[in-house]
């Protein structure tokens, strides 16, 4: 699994927060009372195999650093983090994407997990086009 992205509207020290997590995709979640709708735009300013060690083949494929002085926020994300995995999301509203490689010929998939309006669904976004793996095909 590759974190993508994290909005959470009211958890601890963040309100209304949200985290990319990606180099290659940006998310943002455009809201009013009623209505959400996410937004996705593919950043290509990174050239293919950027953090690869060798030429041919994507060894490293992302890195993300979460930094910043002391009381800003770091052990709260990762707090965060564990209360997502944990399934204890039902308390806080939040939207989190991630990336899965699914069996066989399916290739990567897009997720998107959210508690909204007290609803809490989970979504398949968009998966990796056959004909092209560096390409996203929406689902919906």
């Amino acid at each position: 699994m590759k974190l993508l992205y994290l909005y959470v509207k009211n958890y601890r020290c963040f309100e209304e927060q949200e985290f990319n997590f990606d180099s290659s995709l940006r998310f943002h979640l455009n809201h009013n009372k009623e209505k959400y709708s996410l937004e996705c735009q593919k950043d290509d300013s990174f050239p293919n195999n950027f953090f690869s060690t060798e030429k041919d083949k994507e060894t490293i494929c992302s890195i993300s650093a979460i930094i910043g002085n002391n009381g800003t926020g770091k052990t709260s994300i990762i707090r965060l983090l564990d209360d997502l995995m944990e399934r204890t999301n039902q308390m806080f509203e939040h939207v989190i994407i991630y990336e899965i490689e699914s069996p066989g010929k399916q290739g990567k998939r897009i997720i998107c997990r959210y508690n909204l309006f007290k609803k809490v669904t989970s979504e398949l976004l968009w998966r990796h086009s056959s004909k092209n793996k560096n390409s996203l095909e929406p689902l919906l």
